[in-house]
């Protein structure tokens, strides 16, 4: 019954990516990095679509691990979605313990944008590959 509704390769795809946005977002950072500020390429705040891709990937990467769509089993896309919210505040909130990282409320919000992004898509994309107007 379990391996009926979960994606064993995909599950480790998904641990693997979770594993790394947490290893990313934990890293201790230098502090000649932290003097530059959230800036990818010199745009203030760019980080923030680093934030929402990464989790809107970690949502999609997860519903295709526990094989969840809206068509089959909308619950469960739900609880995929919480879950990887959950994941992205928990990773905000540890980052208190690391050097030169805090917590961001910009960055919670940014990642609950990727999640939400990564819900829409699915929850409009069923199982027969339809999109729903």
């Amino acid at each position: 019954m379990f391996t009926d509704e979960v994606d064993v390769k995909w599950s480790i795809v998904a641990l693997a990516s979770v594993a790394a946005v947490a290893a990313a977002s934990l890293a201790p950072l230098p502090e000649e990095a932290t003097a530059v500020g959230n800036l990818y390429y010199g745009v203030p705040h760019s980080d923030l679509v680093v934030h929402s891709t990464a989790y809107f990937a970690l949502t999609l990467l997860a519903a295709k691990a526990v094989r969840s769509d809206a068509g089959s089993n909308p619950r469960r896309l739900q609880v995929v979605a919480a879950l990887v919210f959950c994941l992205g505040l928990a990773v905000e909130l540890l980052q208190q313990t690391v050097p030169y990282r805090s917590i961001s409320i910009l960055d919670v919000l940014a990642n609950s944008v990727g999640v939400a992004y990564g819900y829409v898509l699915l929850s409009r994309w069923p199982a027969d590959g339809e999109l729903n107007s």
